[in-house]
């Protein structure tokens, strides 16, 4: 019985390691960590516990620097999704780049409020970065940005 026992907890063990290593294919950031796009729109942002919001009687711009650890994509592509809550439309466009600074890849999007999906974004290297901009409709709020890694 105490075999039997120790086979199930490893098994279960097992199983829940798989699922760990699964889920560090994606990444999730809290829209509170975006930045007004143009100094000027500084007073037009507010940061809250749950995104950005645009303050302001317009729409304005965004901008979200992104980390990614890239640990299950060594050539592939990245998608992102953006949750925002607002009316209007919301435009997104993601961008890649290399160590250099050069541009890898840019993709856009734009959507009603809830979930927006930008598809395929190419995989810079392990020395570039990302970044995201977006056109937030007035008094609306960017929540949740979620990128997944796919080789």
């Amino acid at each position: 019985m105490k075999r039997l026992f120790i086979s199930v907890v490893a098994v279960v063990f097992g199983a829940s390691a798989g699922l760990a290593s699964a889920a560090d294919n994606r990444q999730n950031f809290n829209g509170g960590g975006c930045d007004n796009y143009y100094a000027s729109d500084v007073s037009d942002f507010n940061h809250q516990t749950n995104g950005i919001r645009n303050v302001s009687s317009s729409s304005a711009y965004v901008h979200c620097d992104l980390t990614i650890d890239e640990a299950m994509n060594t050539g592939g592509t990245n998608f992102v999704w953006v949750r925002w809550a607002g009316t209007g439309t919301m435009s997104c466009t993601m961008m890649s780049r290399d160590v250099n600074g050069n541009l890898v890849s840019t993709v856009s999007n734009s959507g009603a409020p809830g979930w927006i999906s930008i598809p395929a974004v190419s995989d810079n290297d392990i020395w570039g970065n990302y970044s995201m901009y977006c056109l937030l409709p007035a008094n609306a709020r960017l929540e949740t940005i979620s990128m997944s890694e796919v080789d």
